[in-house]
């Protein structure tokens, strides 16, 4: 087996053991995810929120699932209720701006990125994002900038938090707004 068949038999026998307790649906979330499993990611984070009604994490990463599988009201909803328990929190600011985006609502969006970015400043996910939204409201400078931070700040950056390639997801992205 491979290792993320092997990550998946441990969390398993981790909630069969430990079901009830917080963070072991996060961390299956985040696994099924981690293997493209959209469904199974989203029962696992609703599962989380069972347990830890006031848990941002998977807040956001409902919120992120929804919009990019197209459910606005449920990515809007996850992503504004993660705000209002953790204003301070960059990554609750960019679910909301992605939800806002993918509802076409670019000023809104653009609003919420901002803030994120005020917060994670050195984040290029967030700055790749709202390189899209001004180029959406036809702030080309401003869109030239923030890919210009993207370029230099994806080349600094080492995750470790995820497997996703910063500049492949921008690749894929333009790709897709042909």
């Amino acid at each position: 087996a491979g290792k993320m068949d092997r990550c998946k038999e441990f969390l398993d026998r981790l909630a069969d053991h430990y079901g009830n307790q917080p963070n072991v649906h996060f961390l299956r979330g985040f696994a099924d995810e981690s293997s493209k499993d959209t469904d199974g990611a989203i029962s696992e984070y609703k599962k989380e929120l069972e347990i830890a009604s006031q848990a941002v994490a998977p807040m956001i990463q409902l919120a992120l699932l929804f919009a990019d599988n197209g459910l606005q009201e449920e990515a809007m909803a996850a992503a504004s209720r993660a705000v209002s328990l953790e204003p301070a929190n960059a990554r609750s600011h960019y679910a909301l701006g992605r939800a806002l985006f993918a509802g076409d609502k670019w000023a809104d969006s653009a609003a919420e990125f901002e803030k994120a970015k005020a917060l994670a400043p050195n984040a290029s996910r967030i700055r790749f994002q709202l390189a899209r939204t001004y180029r959406k409201l036809g702030r080309l400078d401003d869109a030239k900038r923030e890919d210009a931070a993207f370029e230099t700040l994806s080349k600094k950056e080492q995750t470790g938090y995820t497997s996703e390639d910063p500049l492949r997801l921008k690749q894929q992205l333009q790709e897709r707004e042909r």
